[in-house]
C-alpha cells in the first residue's frame, strides 16, 4: 500500500527577500504596494494622490512585482494599460513571486497585500525568516 504524501512548506528564499527589502528602502519611489507593476500616467496619478513624485524610471512594483523582476522575469505590458499582473509567458506575477520567494499561499496573501506599509512588510518578512530559522 502506498504511503500518504504530505505537502511540505517551501523553503523561503531569504536572499531574494532581503534584496527586495533593500530595493524598496534604497528606491522608495519605485515601490508601490497598490499594484503588481505600474507605470506611466497611472503611476503618476496614484503617487500624486499621496503628494509623491514618480520615479525617474517611470515604473514601480509591489513586493511581488519586485520578486519577479529581481528574479529575471519579463513583464507583459499591454499597450492599452499602465498596469500589469502577467509575465511575458502568461503566468501571473503573484504566483511566480510566491514560487520565487519560497513562501506559502498564506504568507503571500499577507506579504502582497496592497494596503501594506513598510512596517507591515517588515513584520511579515520577519515572520517568514523566522519560519526558516533565521533573522533578517
Amino acid at each position: 500500500m502506498p504511503q500518504p504524501q504530505f505537502m511540505t512548506e517551501p523553503t523561503p528564499n531569504l536572499p531574494l527577500l532581503r534584496k527586495i527589502l533593500d530595493q524598496i528602502d534604497n528606491h522608495p519611489t519605485e515601490w508601490f504596494q497598490g499594484a503588481f507593476a505600474i507605470r506611466g500616467d497611472a503611476l503618476v496619478d496614484e503617487l500624486a494622490e499621496r503628494d509623491l513624485t514618480a520615479p525617474a524610471c517611470g515604473t514601480a512594483y509591489c513586493i511581488a512585482g519586485w520578486a519577479v523582476v529581481l528574479s529575471g522575469h519579463t513583464l507583459r505590458w499591454d499597450t492599452d494599460s499602465d498596469e500589469t499582473i502577467e509575465l511575458s509567458d502568461g503566468r501571473d506575477i503573484p504566483d511566480v513571486a510566491r514560487y520565487e520567494l519560497g513562501i506559502t499561499e498564506h504568507e503571500a496573501e499577507y506579504l502582497f497585500e496592497g494596503r501594506n506599509d513598510r512596517d507591515a512588510v517588515q513584520e511579515f518578512a520577519e515572520q517568514i525568516a523566522d519560519r526558516a530559522g533565521e533573522t533578517l
